[in-house]
């Protein structure tokens, strides 16, 4: 039996009894957990003070928790919030791009296996979409961040084909299966592949350099995100489906 105490963003919750919720966390030194709080929803003063601010999705908090060995679910014993994010519930593109970080997160990430960068990379998000207008730059950094720490970082740099350096200039096609770029031959883009303009490329070398900038060409920024978020499906098997957020988002 371990006790867990961490920093935690609440990434989904489900009513367990007229009193108590089961829920879906992301601890920074743990990893992502499902656990129950028991008599979260009462009003006693016992379980305001054991459940300060309660539980809701794209919030964080401090945890507190008993994990046993083999248990499908933790015991949450304490729950301070922190951070509400109610600036979500009054920005709608702020709100579906909180919500398809955390469900990207879930699907990505393996449970209880520790990704800091990536945890901070998401709380990050959530405090920077108070402002609407970075919210394309943001959700790009953090995909970016995500499927590096997940073992997917995208390769930008040179062909994955033949291993030449790519030309810094002109359109390349992305090799989803082999998780790079490609040269284009005068014959169009290789068959599996996805062609992608120049200044597509160029945001991704940004990003992945840290250099992508909130005044960066919006339109550009948000065809780096779907071409990701297309990689990420690949690498979940997701050929006939799709995450729902992923789905009102792009």
């Amino acid at each position: 039996m371990a006790r867990l105490r961490d920093q935690a963003i609440c990434t989904r919750t489900r009513p367990y009894s007229e009193t108590s919720q089961v829920v879906s966390l992301w601890l920074r030194r743990h990893g992502r957990i499902h656990a129950i709080a028991k008599g979260a929803k009462r009003a006693s003063p016992g379980a305001i003070q054991r459940f300060s601010g309660g539980f809701e999705a794209l919030t964080r908090g401090e945890l507190v928790a008993i994990k046993r060995r083999g248990a499908a679910l933790a015991t949450v014993t304490e729950w301070d919030l922190q951070g509400p994010h109610a600036h979500l519930r009054r920005n709608w593109l702020g709100f579906r791009v909180a919500c398809f970080a955390a469900d990207t997160s879930n699907h990505l990430l393996p449970p209880e296996t520790p990704h800091p960068e990536s945890f901070d990379a998401l709380a990050g998000l959530l405090d920077t979409l108070r402002d609407p207008s970075g919210a394309p730059v943001s959700l790009l950094a953090f995909q970016w961040c995500l499927l590096n720490e997940a073992g997917h970082r995208p390769v930008l740099e040179r062909d994955v084909e033949t291993e030449a350096a790519l030309p810094a200039g002109g359109a390349c096609a992305f090799d989803p299966a082999r998780g790079g770029f490609r040269a284009v031959p005068e014959g169009g883009a290789p068959p599996g592949t996805w062609r992608v303009r120049a200044e597509t490329r160029r945001a991704l070398r940004a990003v992945a350099a840290g250099s992508l900038t909130a005044d960066a060409d919006a339109a550009t920024v948000w065809r780096a995100s779907r071409l990701l978020h297309a990689y990420t499906r690949t690498i979940l098997e997701l050929a006939a489906a799709d995450l729902p957020s992923a789905r009102l988002l792009f």
